[in-house]
C-alpha cells in the first residue's frame, strides 16, 4: 500500500521560465515530498515558435504521453491552449497555474492596450481558454478563486478552482543575531522588486519624500527593470536621491540579511484590480520573518488573519497613506517597541501545509477519477 498521496506519480512541470522561482519550486517541492516524480521542462527546451501547428502538438502528445499529470507554469498561459490539446490526446490530467493573467498584466497593470481593443479581446480569451482546459486550475488565494469562480461559473462546468498560497521559501526565517529594533538611527525600509506598475513605487517615493521633510529614513531599493531609469529620476526630482539606495538585483539568498536588517518591508502599491486582489511574495517573505511589512489594503488579506495586525499593516495606496503609516513605526522605534514576530514563520508554515495537503488531495482524485 502507498504511504504517501501521490506516490510513484509521474507529473511533467512545463514552460518553466526559471527553476528558481518561488511560485513553481513551492508547487514542485510539495508534489515532491508528496511522492510525485517531477520533471521539469523549461520553456526553451520545449520551444517557443508556432505553438499551434499539427508537428508542435505532435511533440507535445508524444511528450505527455509519459505522464500522468501535466502542470502549466506560471507566466505562461499563453501556451494552455496547445497544452490543453496535448493533454487530452495523451490521456493526461492537467494542472493550470493562473498566478498570473494575460489580461490583469497586460491590460491591467501595463495598459499596454486599451480594454476593448482586439489585443485586449486575444488577452481575454487566453485567460479564458486556460480555465476551459484544465482539470485543476490554481491561483494565488481564496479571494482571487472565488473571483474566479463567480465570473466563470456559468460558462465552465466542473472546474477545479484551488487557491495555493504564495508562501516564503526556506531561507525566509528570523534572524536573531540582527536586530532592526535599534532605537537610534533612520528608519530603515526595503524595497525590492522589478519596478513593475503592481508595485506602486512612485507613491513609495512619494511618501518618502513626504515623510523625510520631519524625521529620518533610509529607503533600499533592490532590483532591476525597465522603470528603474525613471524612479531614481523621480527620486532626485523629489530631492531625496542622497535617502535612496538604488542596488541592483541580488541572489535571492542574500535577501534574507538585507531584510532582517530592515525595520520595514514594503508590499505592493499599486492601483489596479490585480494590485487590489494579490498577496505578494514580498508580503509573505518579510512577514515569515518576522518583520512590519506595510501593503496597500486588499481583501485577499483576510486570507492572512492569523497575521497581527501590527505587523501586517494596510493602508490606502496613496503616499499620504503610506507617510503616516511609516510615522508610527518610527515612533515605535524610537521607543524600542520594534519587536520583531517570530511566531509567525511557524503558523505559516502550518497553514501553508494545510493548503497543500488539500491540494495534493485534489490531484489524486482527479487522476483516479
Amino acid at each position: 500500500m502507498s504511504t504517501v498521496p501521490l506516490d510513484g506519480l509521474k507529473v511533467a512541470y512545463l514552460f518553466v521560465h526559471d527553476v528558481n522561482y518561488p511560485r513553481n519550486r513551492l508547487v514542485r517541492e510539495y508534489l515532491e515530498k508528496s511522492g510525485a516524480d517531477v520533471d521539469v521542462y523549461p520553456e526553451t527546451l520545449i520551444g517557443r515558435r508556432n505553438p499551434l501547428t499539427p508537428s508542435y502538438i505532435k511533440n507535445l502528445i508524444t511528450l505527455l504521453s509519459g505522464y500522468d499529470v501535466a502542470v502549466l507554469s506560471e507566466f505562461q498561459l499563453r501556451y494552455a491552449l496547445v497544452t490543453g490539446i496535448a493533454a487530452k490526446l495523451s490521456n493526461t490530467r492537467l494542472i493550470v497555474d493562473g498566478f498570473v493573467g494575460r489580461f490583469e498584466t497586460a491590460v491591467g497593470d501595463w495598459g499596454q492596450t486599451a480594454p476593448l481593443s482586439l489585443k485586449s479581446f486575444v488577452y481575454r480569451a487566453v485567460d479564458f481558454s486556460s480555465l476551459l482546459v484544465a482539470d485543476i486550475f490554481i491561483i494565488d488565494n481564496d479571494f482571487r478563486a472565488q473571483q474566479v469562480r463567480s465570473k466563470y461559473a456559468a460558462r465552465v462546468f466542473c472546474k477545479q478552482v484551488a487557491a495555493l498560497p504564495v508562501g516564503a521559501p526556506k531561507w525566509a526565517q528570523p534572524i536573531d543575531a540582527i536586530n532592526s529594533a535599534s532605537p537610534t538611527g533612520p528608519l530603515r525600509v526595503l524595497y525590492y522588486g522589478n519596478y513593475v506598475p503592481l508595485h506602486g513605487v512612485d507613491v513609495v517615493l512619494a511618501a518618502v519624500s513626504q515623510y523625510a521633510k520631519n524625521e529620518q529614513i533610509d529607503l533600499t531599493l533592490v532590483g532591476n527593470g525597465t522603470e528603474r531609469e525613471k524612479f531614481e529620476q523621480n527620486a532626485r526630482s523629489l530631492g531625496i536621491a542622497a535617502i535612496c539606495d538604488f542596488r541592483d538585483s541580488i541572489e535571492e539568498k542574500d535577501l534574507r540579511p538585507l531584510i532582517a536588517s530592515s525595520d520595514v518591508v514594503l508590499g505592493v502599491f499599486g492601483d489596479s484590480p490585480k494590485a487590489k486582489s494579490v498577496i505578494a511574495n514580498k508580503v509573505w517573505q518579510g512577514l515569515a520573518m518576522g518583520k512590519r511589512v506595510v501593503t496597500r489594503e486588499s481583501p485577499a488579506l483576510v486570507e492572512l488573519r492569523f497575521v497581527s495586525s501590527t505587523q501586517l499593516l494596510q493602508v490606502r495606496p496613496t503616499a499620504e497613506g503610506l507617510a503616516l503609516v511609516l510615522a508610527q513605526v518610527s515612533e515605535l522605534k524610537q521607543n524600542g517597541a520594534l519587536t520583531e514576530f517570530h511566531q509567525t514563520h511557524r503558523d505559516f508554515q502550518s497553514y501553508i501545509d494545510e493548503r497543500f495537503a488539500d491540494f495534493i488531495e485534489n490531484v489524486k482524485k482527479e487522476v483516479q477519477r
